[in-house]
C-alpha cells in the first residue's frame, strides 16, 4: 500500500517532506492526473500525461516505475488520446481518465490537444501495474461555427 506513516493534519506544512515520484524535463511532457490503483490497498500509483498521451505505472511502496500504457504515437500524433484527471472505481478494476479535446479550454493549449473529447474506460490488470483502454466514451459539443468545444476536464467516481 501507500506509505502513510508520519502523516498527521497536526503537522506543520510539508511535513513530511514531499517526495519525488519521477521527473523528467523532456518537451511535451504534462504530467496531471494521479491515482491509486487497485481499491482499498492500492499497490500501484498511476500518472496521466496529456502532453505525449499515455499513462505510467509505479510501484506505490518504492516509487519504482512499471509501466508505460501509450495512447499515442507521441505529442504530434492527429489521433492522440490525452488522458488528464484520473479515478478508480471501488472495486478496483476500472481506472477512468477524462479525455482532452482538440480546443483546449483550460490547461496549456498545445500539449493539453486530444483527438477525443469524453471519458477513458481503463482495465486494470496485473494488480494495478498495467492496464488496458477499454473503451472510450465521446463527448461533443459542436458550435454554430462547426468547430468541436467539447473538453472534459475532469472525472469523479462515487459511490452509490
Amino acid at each position: 500500500g501507500f506509505p502513510v506513516d508520519g502523516f498527521s493534519a497536526a503537522n506543520p506544512p510539508n511535513t513530511p517532506a514531499p517526495v519525488t515520484v519521477d521527473s523528467d524535463d523532456a518537451d511535451f511532457r504534462d504530467a496531471h492526473g494521479v491515482t491509486p490503483a487497485k481499491g482499498k490497498n492500492p499497490d500501484h500509483l498511476w500518472v496521466s500525461d496529456r502532453g505525449l498521451g499515455l499513462i505510467t505505472t509505479y510501484k506505490a511502496s518504492n516509487f519504482q516505475k512499471k509501466k508505460e500504457i501509450w495512447l499515442s504515437d507521441g505529442p504530434d500524433d492527429p489521433d492522440k488520446i490525452t488522458p488528464d484527471l484520473l479515478d478508480i472505481n471501488p472495486k478496483g478494476d476500472l481506472v477512468f481518465a477524462s479525455l482532452r479535446g482538440p480546443l483546449p479550454l483550460s490547461g496549456d493549449a498545445v500539449v493539453a490537444v486530444g483527438s477525443q473529447p469524453g471519458l477513458g474506460i481503463f482495465k486494470v490488470k496485473a494488480n494495478g501495474a498495467d492496464g488496458k483502454l477499454e473503451a472510450v466514451l465521446p463527448i461533443s459539443n459542436i458550435d454554430a461555427m462547426g468547430i468541436e468545444r467539447a473538453d472534459a476536464h475532469g472525472v469523479q467516481v462515487r459511490m452509490k
